[in-house]
């Protein structure tokens, strides 16, 4: 029986040709030094400020979209509270203590460092803004 499908499977090998490599490539650099977030995790917890926390990374759209929006709110609120992006490729034990299953997930802390609220998926300005007269953390 003659081979219906050559390109297929040349396609096919292709592909998992270039998956393989951008495996080894991502395997042979080093792992990012974890001790750091998590020192600026911690130190925003303990800053005496309410913070928002996005936990997110690189590579999803909706991160990259809320980029700029938590950017812009921490420049507003500066002094007041901290707005912290953080990467969970890096950070994978945070996103394992915060039981993060879909990113980006924002947090919300109180003052003391409690948690008071989060959320899962895109939130716009307003929408964070609202969640932080919602949670409180703005007295």
């Amino acid at each position: 029986m003659p081979n219906r499908y050559p390109f297929f499977k040349l396609f096919c090998l292709v592909f998992m040709l270039l998956l393989c490599s951008t495996a080894v490539q991502a395997m042979s650099q080093p792992p990012p030094p974890k001790q750091a977030v998590n020192i600026t995790f911690e130190a925003t917890l303990s800053s005496g400020l309410p913070a928002v926390i996005e936990l997110g990374a690189d590579w999803c759209p909706a991160c990259r979209a809320l980029k700029p929006i938590m950017k812009k709110l921490s420049e507003e609120n500066k002094g007041k509270m901290i707005f912290l992006q953080v990467n969970t490729d890096t950070s994978r034990d945070l996103a394992w203590e915060y039981q993060v299953t879909v990113i980006p997930t924002i947090l919300f802390f109180n003052k003391e460092g409690e948690l008071k609220g989060r959320y899962s998926g895109f939130m716009s300005r307003e929408q964070i803004l609202k969640a932080i007269e919602y949670y409180k953390l703005a007295e």
